[in-house]
């Protein structure tokens, strides 16, 4: 399935295919923008993702590939409508990112052409919180908006983003249980009091790991 990916260094979306790779002894994500050379390729290490705030906000970078919106489509572009749009960059650089369309525009019956201009407001890049005038050849129609991404449409959107972001999972549970089991060990002594503190002291822990499980 073609995706686009929200660079780390304009927060711009570009198509992109991703690839897993290990090296070094290490897992990691290679991500490949279209028409771009090898040097523009961005690299997210396994070992990076040490939280599930990092793979939820590695998960919200990757969607389904934006659709360019065609002149007959222009009745759809109604207020509130999520989209991705060209932004003009000096000297002559167009690069995509999210807007939300804020004003009605009129519509032309009968016209094959649309000549509308759409009022957009920009929730990412350089210009968040501006309105733009924007033609309808600058606005594709975000398939996926919003970060929440359920994990049968994840596996689809792209299996090697997926198994990355399992993986990220499984390591920091791990760590998280470890952590966890050390902590416990080192609490010990005979007296019944102690004993009390040390039940309390696990209970707290195996509630925080239920805690994690269940926002993943």
């Amino acid at each position: 399935m073609a995706i686009e990916f929200r660079s780390h260094k304009d927060d711009a979306w570009y198509d992109a295919h991703l690839l897993s790779e290990y090296a070094g002894g290490e897992h990691r994500l290679r991500i490949k923008f279209a028409t771009f050379p090898d040097e523009h390729d961005e690299l997210i290490n396994l070992k990076d993702l040490k939280s599930q705030k990092d793979v939820e906000a590695l998960r919200s970078r990757v969607r389904k590939i934006s659709v360019q919106l065609q002149d007959y489509e222009c009745s759809k572009v109604n207020k509130g409508l999520v989209v991705c749009a060209a932004h003009s960059v000096p000297p002559e650089d167009r690069r995509y990112f999210d807007g939300v369309v804020r004003k009605e525009h009129r519509i032309v019956k009968g016209e094959e052409v649309c000549d509308c201009k759409y009022v957009v407001e920009w929730t990412s890049g350089p210009d968040v919180g501006i309105l733009s005038s924007l033609a309808i050849g600058d606005i594709c129609r975000v398939q996926q908006a919003g970060s929440k991404v359920l994990a049968t449409d994840e596996e689809l959107i792209s299996p090697v983003l997926s198994s990355f972001l399992d993986r990220a999972k499984e390591k920091n549970e791990s760590n998280f249980s470890n952590s966890t089991t050390i902590s416990v060990e080192k609490v010990g002594c005979d007296s019944e009091s102690c004993r009390t503190s040390n039940k309390r002291f696990k209970y707290n822990s195996a509630h925080k790991a239920s805690v994690y499980i269940l926002g993943i």
